[in-house]
């Protein structure tokens, strides 16, 4: 089973303490959970804890919670936040880890004191991850970035008359408008968000009083900017001018109306960000020659929603066993386990046809069948952890499988030719985030 973050507090200075969570291995990134959302509440959201522990595969994740919010210690009475207090928390935080240098991911209506952190301590930061977000909410003339100003409107009704049902009737027509019947969605943005209105209407104020547009021309580091192109929230036009002003940065828009980042797209998302920081640490990389095999299990989420925790877990507990069990067995390396899914290693394509169409027998015994993805490439080996354009294939194949079935690429049902196993043609298929079309054939 996935591991549960670690909890901790860092001294600020003044007797009061900046609350976080820390998760995974890798390159530290940091940031902070978007809007009022608590840090806590992060693995209550399936979507979002899916998104946060695939991060901390490749990553260390760090959350923290800003002043008068969720772990951290409350605002003075009266008192109002401001973008230098933000940035000292975030120092605060990483000096208590002993952190050096740090990625810094910046969300929504967040991002002004990430970016002005990025100009006022360059020797901390590596690195930008720029999600869903601008530099400037509020309005201008000629300003295409802010937010839309009923969205301003809705949002100060709720702070003046709280709980009467004055704001946004459904907050998620804006901010997930591919998910606004979910009611389960918009009870968790509720109760994950909920802090008193004179929290709420502090820091949104603070928000839309910063204009940090003038300062990204000095962002000296290298900068990942991804959004929605049709984003009702925080409208595309702000990352565009963030891309035209940060030297050297990359914009990468998805076709999409969503602002909340799990919405969708999001095994694109996790290979950018996990690619965009690998640039960071190429000089560590070593590449190997090897056979990359994904599985995962088919009707995961539908399962989990349907079975009790207790149950889900002694079940996830039997998957992974079963996964090391037959990996082991053809010789190969269980690399990554996320939950439902695995991803192992075989110097030969036969060995990890074998070791899934193993994991697939025994696991359908007690009702739980697979689907599974085979592609050979070079890989890039840091310590543990994998990398590389092979096995972004790996498990895009493993998504075009069906329950039971084994995919494999061109070159591996090649490399089959004289084996135990024949395989048929099942048509060329687009893979998400990877160019042209890729033939994929069935093991039988």
């Amino acid at each position: 089973m996935f591991p549960s973050p670690k909890v901790g507090y860092a001294p600020r200075g003044d007797g009061a303490h900046v609350g976080y969570w820390i998760l995974g291995e890798g390159p530290p990134v940091i940031s902070w959970p978007g809007g009022t959302i608590t840090a806590s509440a992060i693995f209550d959201e399936p979507r979002v804890a899916r998104f946060m522990r695939e991060l901390a595969t490749f990553s260390t994740r760090i959350m923290i919670d800003r002043r008068g919010i969720g772990y951290s210690d409350p605002l003075p009475p009266g008192s109002l936040p401001t973008m230098e207090e933000q940035m000292a928390d975030l120092l605060a935080v990483l000096d208590h880890l002993g952190i050096d240098e740090v990625v810094l991911s910046a969300n929504a209506w967040d991002a002004q004191a990430t970016l002005q952190f990025a100009v006022a301590h360059p020797n901390r930061v590596s690195s930008l991850v720029v999600t869903s977000a601008t530099p400037f909410p509020g309005s201008a003339p000629g300003w295409e970035g802010g937010v839309p100003v009923e969205v301003i409107e809705q949002l100060a009704k709720e702070y003046d008359r709280p709980g009467q049902g004055l704001g946004p009737a459904r907050i998620l027509d804006v901010l997930a408008p591919s998910l606004t019947d979910d009611d389960d969605l918009e009870a968790w943005m509720a109760d994950g968000g909920r802090v008193s209105p004179a929290t709420a209407r502090a820091y949104t104020e603070m928000a839309f009083q910063t204009d940090v547009r003038d300062l990204l021309h000095r962002i000296a580091v290298p900068t990942l900017i991804q959004h929605s192109t049709r984003d009702r929230w925080t409208p595309v036009a702000g990352a565009r001018f963030m891309n035209a002003e940060i030297p050297g940065s990359r914009l990468v828009e998805y076709d999409s109306d969503n602002h909340l980042f799990f919405c969708d797209h999001v095994d694109e998302k996790l290979a950018e960000i996990e690619s965009f920081l690998e640039g960071d640490q190429a000089t560590h990389a070593q590449r190997r020659l090897l056979t990359v095999l994904f599985t995962d299990v088919v009707g995961s989420t539908e399962r989990l929603s349907t079975t009790p925790d207790v149950r889900w877990t002694a079940l996830l507990d039997e998957v992974d066993s079963t996964v090391s069990r037959q990996v082991l067995r053809n010789n190969g390396k269980v690399c990554k386990s996320m939950g439902d899914g695995h991803l192992a290693l075989f110097e030969r394509p036969s060995d990890a046809v074998t070791a899934a169409r193993g994991i697939a027998r025994a696991l359908r015994v007690i009702g739980v069948e697979i689907r599974a993805g085979v592609q050979i490439g070079e890989v890039e080996m840091r310590g543990e952890d994998v990398a590389g354009v092979a096995v972004h294939v790996g498990a895009r194949v493993s998504g075009q499988a069906g329950a039971g079935e084994v995919l494999v690429t061109r070159t591996v049902a090649d490399l089959l030719a004289g084996s135990a196993y024949s395989c048929v043609p099942v048509g060329d298929v687009e893979l998400k985030g990877l160019p042209g079309t890729w033939a994929l054939f069935r093991v039988v």
